[in-house]
């Protein structure tokens, strides 16, 4: 599959029908999502939570 097909798929930075992604992480503590200033990766862990701005898919590498 070419590059350009596995990011117009990818489950991760593109939202279902019902609005959601899928995690990075399997708990779900990590996850890519579309806010108030842009694309961020947001992490959770043992009551730390923290998210940074991206400008691609950490897992299929589309740019934002």
């Amino acid at each position: 599959m070419s590059d350009t097909k596995k990011q117009e798929i990818c489950e991760y930075c593109h939202e279902d029908s019902d609005g959601y992604v899928k995690p990075i992480e399997k708990n779900g503590h990590a996850y890519i999502h579309f806010g108030m200033n842009g694309w961020c990766l947001e992490l959770s862990a043992k009551g730390w939570h923290g998210g940074a701005k991206i400008n691609y898919c950490p897992m299929c590498g589309r740019r934002f």
